[in-house]
């Protein structure tokens, strides 16, 4: 199984996610995407890093450095998504949130698998606008001190709007 993931940088070169190691995804041999990862108007995710090894790896340097609050983020609640971040929670327990697909339905099970908070924003956000009920909900279910809102902002017309659907649709003032 391949994780796809966002680590924090390392200062040792021989370490995967420094930029000097030869799979760095920035190392000088390593072929560059033809897109630009910034580029406004791609209408598909680009993947920036892709690894052979399991979620469970990773969850163990940051468990190995001490690291609190990392992100176990599931891109699908298919088997595989869903196996690969209760792997991660399994070896870091209460070091590391989730999120991605995170409802009041199973909120609590991911908080069981060893998640120190929950991660959620889509379902808050149902129909674009914010779903008071549901977030008060959340609050009462798992507590405010485990549950973190994932807003995405974007600055237009000198404003900063929370945007949803792949930071495409701007929804409101913040």
């Amino acid at each position: 199984m391949h994780s796809t993931c966002t680590a924090p940088a390392s200062p040792h070169p021989h370490h995967p996610h420094h930029p000097h190691h030869p799979h760095h995804p920035h190392h000088p041999q390593h072929p560059q995407h033809p897109h630009h990862p910034h580029h406004h108007h791609r209408s598909a995710p680009v993947t920036n890093f892709e690894s052979d090894q399991p979620s469970s790896w990773y969850a163990q340097l940051y468990k190995r450095d001490a690291l609190l609050g990392g992100h176990v983020i599931m891109l699908g609640q298919d088997p595989d998504s869903t196996a690969a971040a209760r792997d991660a929670l399994a070896a870091y327990p209460g070091g590391l949130q989730v999120g991605g697909g995170v409802t009041a339905d199973n909120a609590m099970s991911w908080l069981d698998a060893g998640a120190s908070h929950v991660i959620v924003t889509s379902y808050v956000f149902s129909g674009g606008a914010l779903q008071a009920d549901r977030l008060k909900g959340l609050v009462e279910l798992v507590g405010k001190q485990r549950l973190v809102l994932d807003l995405s902002c974007r600055k237009r017309d000198g404003q900063y709007y929370v945007v949803t659907d792949r930071w495409q649709v701007f929804r409101f003032v913040v």
